[in-house]
């Protein structure tokens, strides 16, 4: 049996992807001439057959990994919090399958789950 050693902290290469805290770049040139990173006079296009409103906002329903993600929790606990609620699950009855949220039962969730700061 092979003996896999185990990496604890940071990666060693510090231009990998997969580097705990990354490390944001600054571009020297555009700092100079005073222009910011996504604020320029040029439009993005939008993708074909989306509606101005729904391009750059959240999608239209997640999965219980995205959930999990999100909410930076783990799958069980993103299942007990979906109990009762709105899921479509794309399985016949008693089989596993993929489950997918609306995003409206999300904010839903999310509204109800918020602490207020005084």
């Amino acid at each position: 049996m092979k003996h896999r050693s185990i990496q604890l902290g940071a990666r060693k290469n510090p231009d990998s992807p997969r580097v705990h805290g990354l490390r944001l770049t600054v571009d020297s040139s555009s700092l100079g001439s005073g222009s910011q990173t996504g604020i320029s006079g040029e439009s993005n296009p939008l993708p074909p057959g989306l509606p101005a409103d729904q391009a750059n906002s959240e999608p239209t329903f997640f999965s219980i990994s995205e959930l999990a993600k999100r909410w930076r929790c783990s799958r069980a606990s993103v299942y007990n919090r979906l109990r009762g609620e709105v899921v479509l699950d794309f399985a016949r009855p008693g089989r596993r399958g993929h489950k997918v949220i609306p995003r409206e039962t999300v904010m839903v969730i999310e509204q109800r789950r918020l602490r207020v700061l005084r």
